[in-house]
């Protein structure tokens, strides 16, 4: 049965006032046939601070979302990116959060919008890493947590280093061990300072029939 991948939901923290937030990656996919999307998005209130961009077609399809925090105060904001199947019933509502926050406070410094990785055939992308760091004042203490939805949301091929406190460093890894040929979804989430970031993440595991870059032996040039 051709269906859409659920689960996904995307969080973002800006201090109030500003209008130069990260944005964020997402990707929609199906399981089973391409599904022929459309899109729409609302906002709790009558704040346009939710935008998408470069979203329709059939899936997978790749979203930019941003926000803007210039004219919002400090709170919490809700909304929601709904997609439709052309000619089903198929639809996936993805729930967006912007927490807005003092700029005197400890908070979450905009964080990449999207990683993808690309394993298989008897290799591991290598791990990433992503600093964290505090966009105010004070201490900020974070931690993080790893999801995956799809094929299966119980494989378990996401995962992440412990918290710490900022400024230190993230460690983002993946294993295909296991996985069938196929774009497989999940997303870190990022907590600290009374909010939370989302990083969506795709592990990307070819065919064995297909090329794929995989890592090299260490070259080295001596000059003259």
């Amino acid at each position: 049965t051709t269906q859409f991948v659920e689960g996904q939901s995307l969080a973002f923290v800006a201090a109030a006032g500003s209008s130069n937030v990260l944005p964020q990656s997402l990707t929609v996919n199906s399981a089973g046939s391409p599904i022929y999307t459309s899109e729409s998005y609302t906002t709790t209130g009558n704040a346009s601070w939710l935008m998408v961009s470069n979203c329709g077609g059939p899936t997978p399809i790749f979203c930019a979302v941003t926000v803007n925090a210039a004219d919002l105060t400090a709170g919490t904001y809700s909304g929601q990116i709904s997609f439709t199947g052309s000619g089903s019933s198929q639809t996936l509502n993805v729930p967006v959060t912007l927490t807005v926050v003092d700029p005197n406070s400890a908070f979450l410094n905009p964080l990449p919008g999207g990683l993808t990785f690309v394993s298989g055939s008897g290799f591991d992308a290598p791990p990433q890493t992503i600093q964290i760091t505090n966009g105010g004042i004070g201490t900020l203490t974070w931690s993080a947590s790893a999801t995956t939805f799809s094929p299966t949301a119980s494989a378990n091929w996401l995962t992440v280093s412990p918290g710490g406190t900022a400024p230190s460093a993230l460690t983002i890894s993946v294993s295909s061990a296991g996985l069938a040929s196929g774009t497989y979804l999940g997303d870190v989430v990022v907590q600290g300072g009374g909010a939370s970031f989302t990083i969506p993440v795709s592990l990307v595991v070819p065919s064995s029939a297909n090329n794929a870059f995989e890592s090299t032996e260490e070259l080295t040039f001596t000059g003259a």
